[in-house]
């Protein structure tokens, strides 16, 4: 029996848990294997585009078009396989928990203390932070469970290993490896980089001292070598982006607006504000103060540590987490001081530059470094408890480790039971699924063609930035809406219309402060307003309107055009609808997701997004509809979109020839032959043959 107590044979048994736990984890976390889940538009159109070269329909579908480099590596097949993402999903657990566990063994601790410990630090911590005070759990970051195949993958790997190679002293290997991750996802790495870098220049100028271990400064040339190795990677990729993939949209010869009516910051903050702004998640004083506390807590239990062990390693461990939190609230500050008070000084280009880098983001650093402090404490606790009762504090540690692990498999088996219903494969979500649920009152009474006349004046002096004007035509706005809602005891008489308006005359003046907090106020407005103004054959009066389109539906109509429809001609689908491209394997004219994200976050395609979505939407399009929109049409985009007659879409193939085909909520379109129909959608041939 003496082979099971070999070195070698218990690094067998290390790998054996390891890859078991990850898989487990990563089955808990369920796989998602439905390829219209593991796509985003985006990522679709970049597969699809290299694979077949689908430029002549989409700007985003070139194959010289940018992709993320860990996207556009894996062979095309492999998008599709769900053995390859279901291997995936493992493959990352194993090896994320593999290298936290080797950082965490450089404390000192064994394999066990080291597996429990990465258990509470990567499936626990996270989630009680979140619980508890609704703290943002963003990606990229270690603790973020991947269901599927997503190239952050390999940043977040190799960011792991460039850590792993900082603690061993290997910096010029760990900033090549770091600025790889830095390419694969540039913001990711950026920060990153920030942190370490803090870090081991806090090292050398404090923290080293505070353990009175001289000896163990970082020599300055081998931060400097780290830094220039990651420098030169990210300058390639950046200038990459710069002058090779954007630029090239720059010199397409299509469509583009001429002059956006807001600036492409205005964009950004109108429809995904979670995506890059601080405040939308620290509005609220909840995971402010959360957020604080952590950290101060994990300075607390830090400075606990150091002053209670004589174990240099463990000082060590515990100085560094004070220098990476240290860093984290730094970035943390810097995102409040750019969003409270440069939003308003900064020139636009500058500013939008800054915000979509998300430098706040170390959220997660914070929570992992709380856990790891707390089991530090915790230990150390144990250990001077077997001294009180004059045990063994090798035996009472152990007994806490057994208790803490025990209490991780019985958190995470009632999680898979009762919340994942007991399946490694999640099962799709009835919400989830593309369908049309909007549900809206319709005004028609005398005053409809006057309040539609007034939108339109207001809408012209937001642009001409006419102050006294604007205040007088939003109070007739408003009293038109008080006097013909307010009667049938309609509880809200905040016109939604006029708090939009003067979002919109903010952003355009360029007081983007005062624009981020009425909307955060207003918040997110995922059914839409409420009112539609408009009158039909129905005649006048307060008409409740219900429109449903089921998933079924949708389906169906994706699945013909994906079976009749070339691959190399276009679609026009309802720009309210997105992931079409997803379902029906065909380029679709514009998404929500893939068009709306690429808008604000190139600025050389955000006049071309912006004409194809008012083409179809008309010129409110995205912007008129109150709230933040996620790049959602609303009411009155819908019914722009609806009107598109036949001369209409003849205007539109002139520009973009290579739509053949529309789907639409419109079974009595004239002048097209209708493909295929069921009960909410129908199909036309559009193309010239029958113009």
């Amino acid at each position: 029996m003496t082979w099971v107590f070999s070195k070698n044979s218990k690094r067998v048994i290390i790998v054996i848990v390891i890859v078991a736990i990850g898989t487990l984890m990563a089955a808990r976390k369920q796989f998602v294997t439905e390829y219209a889940d593991i796509f985003s538009p985006y990522s679709y159109s970049v597969v699809e585009g290299h694979e077949k070269n689908l430029g002549h329909i989409h700007p985003l579908s070139r194959k010289d078009a940018f992709s993320p480099p860990g996207l556009s590596v894996i062979p095309y097949s492999l998008h599709y396989s769900r053995s390859f993402h279901v291997i995936s999903a493992v493959l990352y657990w194993v090896l994320v928990i593999a290298l936290v566990v080797v950082i965490i063994r450089q404390v000192g601790f064994d394999y066990y203390s080291s597996i429990v410990l990465t258990a509470f630090v990567l499936f626990v911590g996270n989630l009680a932070a979140k619980e508890i005070f609704n703290l943002p759990l963003l990606g990229p970051a270690p603790f973020i469970g991947y269901q599927n195949f997503d190239y952050r993958m390999l940043a977040e790997l190799l960011a792991l290993v460039s850590i792993l190679l900082v603690f061993r002293g290997r910096l010029i290997l760990s900033g090549v490896l770091l600025g790889l991750a830095t390419v694969i996802h540039i913001k990711y790495g950026l920060r990153v980089f920030g942190l370490l870098v803090g870090c081991m220049m806090l090292w050398n100028l404090w923290g080293c001292h505070q353990i009175k271990a001289a000896q163990l400064k970082i020599p300055w040339r081998s931060v400097v070598g780290f830094g220039c190795c990651w420098m030169v990677l990210f300058v390639a990729m950046y200038l990459h982006l710069l002058l090779n993939s954007f630029s090239l949209l720059a010199e397409l010869e299509v469509p583009r607006v001429a002059a956006p009516f807001l600036p492409r910051l205005g964009w950004l903050l109108k429809n995904e504000p979670d995506d890059y702004l601080i405040s939308y998640y620290f509005h609220s004083d909840v995971p402010f103060f959360g957020f604080l506390f952590l950290a101060i807590a994990t300075m607390i239990l830090c400075k606990l540590i150091k002053q209670r062990t004589h174990d240099t390693r463990l000082k060590i461990m515990a100085v560094v987490l004070m220098l990476s939190v240290f860093i984290a609230l730094l970035f943390f500050g810097y995102g409040f001081l750019c969003e409270s008070f440069l939003i308003d000084r900064l020139s636009p280009s500058w500013l939008t530059m800054l915000v979509l880098t998300r430098v706040w983001d170390l959220i997660w650093v914070v929570v992992m470094a709380f856990t790891i402090a707390f089991f530090l404490y915790a230990m150390l606790w144990a250990e001077n408890l077997g001294r009180k009762f004059q045990k063994s504090s090798f035996a009472i540690q152990k007994l806490f480790l057994h208790v803490a692990f025990a209490g991780f498999v019985l958190l995470n088996l009632y999680i898979f039971v009762d919340k994942k219903d007991g399946s490694p494969f999640r099962k799709p979500d009835p919400d989830r699924l593309l369908h049309l649920n909007l549900s809206y009152t319709q005004v028609c009474t005398e005053d409809t063609a006057l309040y539609e006349k007034t939108v339109n004046r207001l809408w012209k002096l937001t642009a001409k930035q006419n102050a006294a004007e604007f205040y007088k035509q939003s109070q007739i706005l408003e009293n038109i809406f008080d006097r013909t809602l307010k009667p049938v005891k309609i509880e809200e008489t905040n016109n939604p219309d006029v708090k939009n308006l003067q979002i919109l005359y903010n952003l355009k003046s360029n007081r983007y402060r005062l624009a981020l907090q009425k909307l955060l106020e207003v918040g997110s407005v995922g059914k839409d307003s409420s009112y539609f103004w408009h009158c039909d054959e129905e005649g006048p009066g307060l008409h409740r309107r219900l429109v449903k389109i089921p998933f079924k539906d949708f389906y169906d109509v994706s699945q013909w055009i994906k079976q009749n429809a070339p691959v190399d001609r276009g679609v026009i689908a309802p720009p309210y609808f997105k992931g079409f491209d997803i379902y029906s394997r065909r380029v679709s004219f514009w998404d929500g997701k893939r068009d709306g994200h690429m808008m604000y976050a190139a600025k050389e395609y955000y006049p071309i997004g912006l004409h194809r979505l008012q083409v179809l939407a008309g010129p409110y399009a995205v912007l008129m509809a109150p709230g933040i929109r996620y790049n959602a049409v609303g009411l009155r985009g819908r019914a722009y979109f609806l009107s598109l007659r036949q001369e209409d879409l003849h205007k539109i193939r002139k520009s973009y020839p290579h739509y053949d085909y529309l789907v639409t909520e419109n079974q009595a379109l004239s002048g097209f032959r209708m493909l295929y129909s069921n009960t909410s959608l129908a199909v036309y041939d559009i193309s010239e043959k029958q113009g």
